[in-house]
């Protein structure tokens, strides 16, 4: 392995220790007279991410049944980019008659990020970069712009294996220290099956990271790395060689220079024309800045009320764990994972100053397309027309991210004299990159990308590129017809215009029962359903019991005391479809760790979970009726429940 991509694996590790699902919570982390790791993790996470700077030692052993290496690695990173890298990596043979020990310095600098390694047997620094401009698209797009779309630390996380091991004085500070396991499938993409164990203190007051430790085997390799943290927001200095700040300067003066030319190509690929988009600027900042520009537009996007909102919504879901919030988990993972934005209200896309410039430029492709679309369309504009409408909402957001992942994928692709049209799907190629679970798991917001850009390829397999923007006047109206493009062209053609009000099904509609108000309703669609069922069931059962949607609403009920009740009833295309739900949703209420309670018939089922969860589910026909409480008593939930289900009877 080279130096420079021993220093890569190192640091890969390196952020598995600070990482987990990004979640948290505002109101405390106690709960039960007990810690939660799980928020303790997050507020690692946010803590670590909010830092100037770090000095990070490292040091690793990893043990093959022919080969003993270590690793010792002192890290300075400051502006939580740029760092500086230098330390010895040490090999010996275990095979019998085969002796042997090596030993070597190794040097590094990762400036605006450019990395640089020294090659001590040339006497020179070298300069690891990727030039796309080289036959080598799909190796990029595999390395590079997946993994800064799609690849989630998050998930490297085994939530089922997290414990609270109590507090301890590490080096004169009060820590927590907590500990899990990570994903075996987290180095799917490697072809590497991981048993990795993590253990983590961090300091009681800021939840600064201050150690940790892992250990476990990494493939065929026994590995055990200890990691510590010091120095935190020092003013860490280091001077980088003249020659590479000179290269970090030419490179990156480069890429200035092919912005005008970026926004030309990106025109001419989506034959647009007559876009007056000179005052649009492209600026670089650091990650902090990023982080400023996140938080802002998370609270002008949502009020506090649609946060608490649609936190109830995805933790009844389990696309959020119970402990979670919704706001923390928002910010920490658009911080570590966005790299480049598009504001419309400044006319302004900003890119992060840590990209390599061949991501940069890949990423600068993707904003541009959003310039366009605001230019066209008006973004804010196109998104209202979803309004409460969860699943219209994600299926707006999936149409504008799925054209912008496919023209940064045909600029790329055009290098090697192919087309995004032709190419293969995107599902398949992460799922073989990245391994079976890591993209459709529970990542409610990165799935998008996928949907969105297969349903651009559906589209271009009709249609010219110029021919996209018909799309947005007669925009897909639910997450099932970006998912499966054919109803979306089927729905097309039984009527020429559509709009979302008048496109979908009709739910029926209920009245409050007795001494209940309706606070909130929406529709969740088959995406959220889906992503849903494939939490606890296998992916072909998730994905067919979900097919065959043709509608829901979901409603919100509050009573005089707070208490809330929430009741999905969904639609489905045919009687079978709605059984296969109504099997596929009992089954999983029974892994969730909910216990069948009473069976009223074959069609209607009542279970109990934790404290006060209470649901029942009921089967109509061509409906499936969900209702549930996690907080109203056995008495008052029946009432409830008798009311509606009267109603359900009746409309049916």
């Amino acid at each position: 392995m080279k130096k420079n991509k021993i220093i890569l694996f190192l640091s890969m590790f390196l952020v598995l220790t600070i990482i987990g699902r990004t979640c948290s919570s505002s109101n405390g982390i106690y709960y039960e007279g007990k810690i939660s790791p799980y928020r303790i993790l997050q507020k690692i996470v946010s803590a670590f991410y909010n830092s100037e700077s770090v000095e990070v030692t490292i040091e690793s052993w990893f043990q093959s049944p022919a080969k003993h290496t270590k690793f010792k690695f002192k890290n300075l990173i400051k502006n939580m980019d740029d760092s500086k890298v230098e330390g010895r990596v040490s090999s010996s043979s275990l095979i019998p008659n085969d002796k042997f020990s090596t030993s070597s310095w190794v040097q590094s600098y990762t400036i605006r990020g450019i990395p640089f390694t020294w090659e001590s047997q040339n006497g020179e620094w070298k300069k690891e970069t990727q030039d796309i401009e080289e036959k080598k698209t799909r190796k990029m797009l595999q390395e590079s712009f997946l993994k800064s779309l799609f690849y989630l630390n998050e998930e490297s996380v085994d939530f089922s294996t997290m414990e609270f091991l109590g507090e301890e004085d590490k080096r004169g500070t009060d820590c927590f220290v907590i500990k899990y396991k990570i994903k075996e499938e987290t180095f799917g993409g490697w072809e590497l099956v991981s048993d990795i164990t993590v253990k983590i203190w961090a300091d009681k007051k800021t939840f600064l990271p201050l150690a940790s430790r892992l250990e476990g085997k990494l493939g065929y390799m026994s590995l055990l790395q200890m990691v510590d943290y010091h120095n935190y927001n020092a003013q860490l200095e280091f001077d980088p060689p003249a020659v590479i700040s000179e290269e970090v300067k030419k490179e990156k003066d480069a890429l200035v220079n092919k912005i005008n030319d970026l926004f030309t190509e990106v025109a001419r690929i989506r034959g647009w024309k007559d876009c007056d988009l000179e005052s649009v600027k492209v600026e670089f900042v650091k990650r902090r800045d990023i982080g400023d520009m996140i938080i802002e537009g998370i609270k002008s996007e949502y009020s506090p009320g649609e946060i608490k909102r649609d936190e109830k919504i995805l933790k009844w879901l389990r696309l959020i764990p119970g402990e979670a919030d919704y706001s923390a988990m928002l910010a920490n993972s658009q911080l570590r994972l966005v790299s480049g934005i598009y504001e419309p209200e400044r006319k302004a896309i900003f890119l992060g100053d840590w990209l390599e410039p061949p991501l940069a430029e890949v990423i600068c492709v993707h904003e541009i397309v959003h310039a366009f679309q605001d230019e066209r369309i008006g973004l804010e504009r196109f998104l209202k027309y979803a309004g409460d409408d969860l699943d219209l909402k994600f299926a707006l957001k999936s149409l504008i991210e799925g054209e912008a992942f496919a023209v940064s994928f045909e600029y790329l692709l055009r290098k090697d004299n192919e087309s995004f049209r032709e190419w293969e799907d995107v599902f398949s190629l992460v799922k073989k990159r990245f391994g079976g679970d890591s993209y459709s798991g529970n990542k409610i917001f990165y799935n998008i990308y996928g949907y969105g850009g297969r349903f651009i390829q559906a589209c271009l397999k009709r249609y010219e590129w110029d021919q996209l923007d018909m799309f947005y006047e007669d925009f897909p109206i639910s997450m099932e017809e970006i998912m499966h493009p054919k109803k979306y062209f089927l729905r097309k053609q039984i009527s020429k215009k559509e709009t979302a009000n008048n496109g979908k099904k009709n739910i029926l509609m209920f009245s409050s029962p007795t001494g209940w108000k309706n606070i909130y309703s929406t529709s969740i669609g088959e995406y959220l359903l889906f992503l849903s069922l494939d939490v606890l069931l296998e992916r072909d059962i998730s994905q067919k019991a979900s097919s065959g949607w043709g509608s829901d609403s979901l409603i919100i009920y509050e009573n005089i005391d707070s208490e809330n009740v929430f009741f999905l009833l969904t639609a489905w295309d045919t009687k079978d479809d709605a059984r296969e739900f109504f099997g596929a949703y009992r089954t999983w209420l029974e892994k969730d760790g909910f216990e069948s309670v009473s069976e009223e018939s074959e069609n209607l089922s009542f279970f109990s979970g934790e404290g006060k969860e209470k649901i029942v589910v009921n089967l109509v026909r061509n409906s499936v009726a969900v209702i549930r409480t996690d907080n109203l008593n056995e008495e008052s939930f029946n009432l409830f429940v008798k009311e509606i289900l009267s109603q359900l009877g009746e409309k049916t």
